[in-house]
């Protein structure tokens, strides 16, 4: 056996050395639908060689080894075996039921009026420079795609090259970017091994695993594709590292209203804007949740703040919001739903005497419901601002406790709000002493004993305070009343 060429690095298609100036005397009587990889060429002067071949190499059938017609069937089944890519033999040995027989196999069969001998020289010419025109046409794509300004820009150009396929960026088993730039058609082959059996290129980026998956080929080969994808990394690895930059410096705390007023709450009345959702929505996976930071004091906290979000989601870029941040972080592979709670809880303990507090939100399935999600955020992390020390300062939606609604009038307001609606009440000089009664006596849910047990005083003494109020005109029976007066007299306390 006389191996034409060595194994290189760039595979080529078959269809490109039977289509080629030097190979123009073959005939292919059969050839797969599917791109035909081809690394080497062997000729064969005696049929045990094929045993000896490697995969993706065209056997050449010697005119002294085709001789005798089952010579070629049987390089055929050698070849099979082989995961050889294709057979060559001299045309006259060569039948009909020859041709079946690869079929049946699914190896090519190609046939020439040439010397085998003298043909496999062309051969090898040709398999040099199509391994050129490989290398060629990958540079060429490389110069295509250093253009790409963002990750998505990057994934669409790939997707496009490769017929639609759909590309990933999978960090710690997580997609954070899936782009398809269409649906496959029908005629669009899918690579070697399918949808199941995506290329894998790894993206070192220091302490997380990150992988570039490409779904699909389209009409290109494997080979191509994996060696367009390991030219991409260098690109993909320096735009993650462009983008999380840029969303550091995005998420630099913005002027808010609680900076104009010199308010360390009243910022934090309104919830984030669509705007500031979308911003960060670019992260979202099949299934993600939100997260919603806060801070009474952005600028002083930011540093570490996004210390901690990195330590635990490098991959998740924290978007800046007025008074704090929003994250979107998607719950599959290693990040199970429970996971996230429990990374924050554990990192933003932290950051609670500091005047932070954080909210995270049901999991979500659908980009529709991320207005919905980010909303249950904010609530949570308004509830979880801490007033003492011992006092959680991350809270999920879900698990929100109804002792914690008065956080949601600020105390600065709540002063002003009751002096407005219980102007009789705010002005008497015992307005301390009754407010302090009212809030547990509604707490206790309307119960004089035990609301007189919860303030150490004797039953009659809290009576006499609780009708005071009432004269004062507040509310402390209808119904339709209790719980709005219970969230804002609780806040007046509060404020102390």
């Amino acid at each position: 056996m006389i191996g034409s060429t060595a194994r290189g690095s760039y595979a080529v298609e078959l269809q490109d050395l039977t289509e080629s100036k030097l190979a123009q005397d073959l005939t292919a009587r059969f050839q797969p639908s599917e791109p035909t990889l081809v690394q080497d060429l062997a000729l064969i002067s005696d049929i045990e060689e094929i045993t000896e071949v490697a995969p993706d190499t065209i056997v050449l059938l010697s005119n002294h080894v085709s001789a005798g017609g089952w010579m070629v069937s049987a390089a055929l089944r050698y070849a099979w075996e082989r995961r050889a890519c294709a057979v060559l033999a001299p045309e006259q040995a060569v039948t009909e039921a020859t041709v079946e027989l690869a079929r049946r196999l699914n190896v090519a069969l190609l046939t020439t009026t040439r010397d085998v001998t003298q043909l496999s020289i062309a051969l090898a010419i040709q398999l040099g420079i199509a391994r050129a025109g490989v290398m060629a046409r990958v540079q060429a794509f490389v110069d295509e795609i250093t253009q790409a300004a963002t990750p998505t820009a990057l994934a669409a150009q790939i997707s496009r090259e490769f017929g639609g396929a759909r590309v990933q960026i999978r960090v710690s088993g997580t997609v954070t970017l899936d782009f398809a730039e269409s649906a496959p058609s029908s005629d669009v082959f899918t690579g070697d091994g399918g949808d199941g059996d995506p290329i894998v290129v790894e993206i070192p980026q220091g302490v997380t695993s990150a992988e570039l998956v490409l779904i699909g080929t389209g009409r290109r080969t494997r080979e191509y594709a994996e060696q367009a994808l390991r030219a991409a990394v260098p690109i993909f690895r320096s735009l993650l590292f462009e983008s999380r930059l840029n969303s550091i410096l995005d998420s630099l705390p913005a002027m808010s209203i609680a900076s104009l007023i010199g308010s360390a709450e009243l910022g934090l009345l309104d919830a984030p804007s669509r705007e500031a959702a979308l911003r960060g929505a670019h992260t979202l996976g099949e299934r993600y949740r939100t997260v919603c930071i806060l801070a009474a004091e952005p600028a002083s906290v930011g540093a570490v703040v996004h210390h901690i979000w990195q330590r635990f989601y490098p991959e998740v870029p924290l978007t800046a919001i007025a008074d704090g941040w929003l994250a979107f972080v998607p719950t599959a592979g290693r990040v199970a739903r429970d996971t996230i709670v429990n990374d924050v809880r554990a990192g933003f303990g932290e950051v609670g005497p500091l005047g932070a507090g954080v909210g995270v939100a049901e999991q979500r399935s659908s980009p529709t419901e991320l207005l919905e999600s980010v909303r249950e955020a904010w609530l949570a992390a308004r509830m979880a601002w801490p007033e003492r020390a011992r006092e959680t300062n991350v809270i999920e939606f879900a698990e929100i406790p109804s002792r914690l609604l008065d956080r949601l009038v600020p105390a600065e307001l709540a002063d002003k709000l009751a002096a407005r609606i219980f102007p009789d009440l705010m002005g008497d000089a015992a307005s301390g002493e009754i407010i302090a009664a009212a809030v547990p006596f509604l707490s206790a849910r309307g119960s004089v004993s035990r609301a007189a047990e919860m303030l150490g005083v004797h039953r009659n003494t809290l009576q006499t305070r609780l009708r005071r109020a009432d004269e004062l005109g507040v509310p402390l029976a209808d119904p339709t009343e209790v719980l709005s007066v219970h969230m804002l007299l609780a806040s007046v306390l509060r404020n102390g």
